[in-house]
């Protein structure tokens, strides 16, 4: 059974996991909630006065600081607590004189030691040669966030270093193997999620179905996979129904949405059609080709559609706004999917213009008797026709 040592270490940990920043009170308190709601088996009353003896172990421990440099290690817990109620008071000129340097921060931040900071949130002592200082500032403010995350703005802001450089060091922390780092669109500005990696890894194994569109964010990995999971069981479905589907009940969604969908079309993997029901009205629908395959995810994530001209290259012109999408109309919901049972269905190419070009998964590097070879062997035995892909056609008509 858990003790009160297994107890300590835990609280240490939750602490040093808010890094360089330090921990708030109320962080601290709720560490020893968590501890005992993960340990049912531990039959004990954790009120105040439970606390003020775990609080008491805490000021004495070596490895803590309560403020810098052990300013208030003498506190009892309720003499802490007053102290800390001073955050409600920011406001008044008169307190904001003495208040800390950090006028964001409450008044009574909890601190450990750099060795198990580092440890904590790296996995190994500390070491310059593989996380410089600026760096870490970025993984102890990522680590803070545990499994919720910060997208890249935010993180920005918070450690006060340089937007421009901030994405450099986030790549060099995924790269190194401390965060995950995953493209994510918010209200304003398609951005990036930043996640410690032990963190990630436990979101991805317990992640629910209506988490990637929580709040005011989308997650473009989980987005995809709700996406093509949909697609694969009704192969045509109506945008209105494909939209209800995944959730999207907000305009600024639907416009992600219509990016979305005409990022695959170019691809390759979808079609924008309109079909027609057994009631005679035309629906615009999406149409799944086929499965993206890997380098067709990564193509999703790395090519600017807006900038990409009819010629599939980049180009300086224009983004495309928002205000400027006009794909998903605002039209009435169709009372059911249309399918190819309804007798009836005409499937006519929506008029995309230039916009509808595919870009090519072929690269001039690579051999391309090796890509078709490729393109052919993942379709199994049931093979595949030159109607597949656009640009697959000319290639296969020249096989002999």
């Amino acid at each position: 059974m858990p003790g009160v040592q297994h107890l300590i270490d835990f609280v240490l940990n939750e602490v040093a996991l808010c890094g360089n920043q330090g921990a708030t009170l109320s962080d601290l308190l709720q560490a020893i909630d968590d501890f005992h709601a993960q340990t049912p088996e531990i039959n004990q009353n954790i009120d105040h006065r439970f606390k003020s003896k775990i609080w008491s172990w805490l000021t004495t421990n070596p490895e803590v600081s309560i403020g810098q440099h052990n300013k208030w290690n003498h506190l009892t817990l309720s003499e802490a607590e007053q102290l800390d109620s001073r955050k409600t008071e920011r406001d008044d000129p008169e307190v904001n004189q003495t208040a800390d340097e950090t006028p964001d921060l409450p008044p009574l931040r909890i601190f450990v030691s750099e060795e198990r900071t580092w440890v904590a949130i790296t996995g190994h002592p500390p070491d310059e040669s593989k996380v410089l200082p600026l760096e870490f500032v970025l993984l102890s403010v990522i680590a803070s966030r545990r499994s919720k995350g910060i997208v890249q703005p935010e993180l920005v802001k918070l450690s006060g270093q340089d937007k421009r450089s901030v994405p450099k060091r986030t790549d060099a922390l995924q790269r190194k193997g401390y965060i995950d780092k995953r493209p994510v669109q918010t209200k304003t500005a398609r951005t990036s999620l930043c996640t410690l990696q032990r963190f990630y890894r436990h979101t991805t194994s317990v992640q629910t179905k209506e988490e990637p569109h929580s709040k005011n964010m989308i997650d473009f990995d989980s987005f995809n996979t709700s996406l093509f999971n949909i697609l694969r069981e009704h192969q045509l479905i109506a945008r209105n129904d494909l939209k209800q589907l995944l959730g999207f009940d907000d305009h600024w969604r639907w416009k992600v949405l219509s990016r979305a969908l005409r990022k695959w079309e170019r691809i390759g993997v979808v079609q924008r059609v309109r079909a027609e029901s057994q009631y005679e009205r035309m629906h615009p629908c999406v149409k799944l080709l086929r499965d993206p395959s890997e380098q067709d995810l990564a193509l999703f994530h790395e090519f600017n559609f807006d900038v990409l001209n009819k010629h599939g290259v980049r180009s300086k012109g224009p983004r495309l706004t928002p205000d400027r999408d006009h794909d998903m109309e605002a039209e009435g919901p169709s009372k059911r999917s249309p399918s190819p049972e309804d007798g009836r269905m005409d499937l006519i190419k929506e008029h995309v213009g230039e916009s509808a070009r595919i870009v090519p998964s072929w690269t001039p590097d690579r051999n391309l008797n090796n890509q078709i070879f490729d393109i052919i062997q993942s379709t199994g035995t049931t093979g595949i026709t030159n109607q597949a892909s656009a640009f697959r056609k000319k290639p296969e008509d020249f096989l002999s």
